[in-house]
């Protein structure tokens, strides 16, 4: 077997729990899916472009943001993860993200055409296409409760508790971004969360 029908297996295995595919389907999706390798640092999607693919990622992170006064993070998301710029590729219009490679990447992904001729051809694939997208607008509406109602700690809290592995692999800049506080007012939750675990011992 070619050597990138056997890396595709983490995501056709995704598929199938969400709901068991065809045969037909299956090797549908194996015909015309895209393996797309990005070094670190890459720009994957810049900001005022069209995002015209949906990404499936099997190796690395990535990082979604826009620009405000100071870079503002919507996701840093990783292995098994999908990423888009939801109102660019749904409407085909300006993205106003940014998205970025924050470590070398392998990812999987198919145009916005394929996933539509996919859902025509095959309406079992409207179950996948329809989990995807509620999964996305939940985990949306978590990061925002996250980001609006929680203080800083708690925030900082939810990343350390939820998302170890990014602590040790991002820089405070990313990291700050993606809870929503300065580089500051990181450092002083990450001591208050700290202060808190050493006197509940």
């Amino acid at each position: 077997m070619p050597e990138t029908l056997l890396h595709m297996e983490l995501l056709i295995a995704y598929l199938h729990s969400i709901a068991r595919m065809s045969p037909a389907l299956e090797a549908h999706l194996r015909n015309i899916l895209q393996r797309m390798v990005f070094e670190k640092g890459t720009v994957i999607l810049r900001e005022g472009a069209i995002c015209r693919h949906i990404f499936f990622i099997e190796v690395g992170l990535v990082q979604i943001y826009r620009m405000e006064d100071v870079i503002v993070t919507r996701w840093i998301l990783e292995q098994k993860d999908i990423f888009i710029s939801p109102r660019s590729f749904f409407r085909q219009i300006a993205s106003e993200y940014t998205i970025i490679a924050l470590e070398n990447c392998i990812c999987w992904s198919i145009t916005r055409k394929q996933l539509e001729d996919v859902c025509r051809l095959f309406p079992e694939f409207l179950l996948h296409r329809a989990y995807i997208t509620e999964e996305y607008y939940c985990r949306s509406e978590d990061r925002h409760d996250e980001m609006q109602l929680m203080p800083a700690v708690d925030k900082y809290a939810a990343l350390a508790e939820k998302r170890e592995n990014l602590l040790y692999c991002l820089p405070v800049g990313v990291l700050a971004s993606y809870i929503g506080v300065g580089e500051s007012t990181f450092y002083a939750a990450r001591k208050e969360y700290h202060d808190r675990r050493r006197n509940k011992k």
